[in-house]
């Protein structure tokens, strides 16, 4: 029975524990269940028990098992609730933050990351990207820096700026 426990081979166990069923000694069988407690499932200790008429000599393993099984259950519950109440201080110190600083966070995510001058280019940079000053007017109106009529998107569109007059 030692020898079955070192070996932490569960087969062996209920080779064992089944062998020990058949020599109908009681206490032998109780003696199992304590040695090799680790390795005995309780469906397969219920049965032998149940099946050789020992379900009293069975009952301290089960007593141990829901005392063991319960401990279990007890500590997921509390490291679920852990994870639980941080989870929703975060939420509330989210929720606490004020309000234009949330708007602030939609309106420009990169924020974050230097800020909305980091979206956006710089004065004087559209020039630089090869179009010309004459793209940059409004639709429809001519750039007064871009010289002459008809420039811009819209072309000739009507609302042009008079130049020189």
């Amino acid at each position: 029975m030692e020898t079955v426990a070192e070996s932490k081979d569960p087969a062996m166990a209920e080779d064992l524990m089944r062998f020990i069923m058949e020599m109908d000694d009681k206490e032998l069988f109780a003696a199992m269940l304590y040695t090799c407690y680790e390795l005995i499932q309780p469906d397969v200790a219920l049965e032998v028990a149940w099946r050789s008429d020992l379900l009293e000599f069975v009952m301290p393993y089960f007593i141990q098992f829901v005392k063991d099984l319960s401990s279990k259950i007890d500590t997921v519950q509390r490291s679920t609730d852990d994870i639980k109440k941080k989870e929703e201080k975060n939420e509330q110190e989210r929720l606490d933050q004020p309000l234009d600083m949330n708007i602030h966070e939609m309106m420009f995510p990169a924020a974050g990351m230097g800020g909305p001058a980091a979206i956006m280019p710089a004065p004087g940079m559209m020039t630089n990207m090869n179009m010309g000053a004459a793209s940059m007017a409004p639709m429809g109106m001519q750039n007064p820096m871009a010289g002459g009529m008809g420039g811009g998107m819209g072309g000739g569109m009507g609302g042009q700026f008079p130049m020189g007059q």
